[in-house]
């Protein structure tokens, strides 16, 4: 995620992730979001979701992914 940023600089940066091995990439986006996955041990509480940069969705899977990347964009067309 950080190459990409560095290599790229995007406008926005959204990781999607629910595993341990996703944590780096949701805290190194702008926008980083867990979604709910009822087989796996949920992943600790962020530094990011202190601040508000991290969410977790209370759907699991494809239809968390779509209801949060669809609550983004609509705030990021407001903004």
């Amino acid at each position: 995620m950080a190459e990409f940023i560095a290599t790229y600089s995007p406008r926005h940066t959204v990781a999607l992730g629910d595993a341990p091995n996703d944590v780096e990439m949701l805290e190194a986006a702008e926008f980083g979001i867990i979604v709910a996955n009822p087989h796996r041990k949920p992943l600790p509480l962020l530094d990011g979701e202190r601040h508000g940069r991290v969410v977790r969705t209370t759907l699991e899977g494809p239809e968390g992914w779509n209801k949060a990347v669809l609550e983004l964009i609509s705030i990021l067309e407001v903004t």
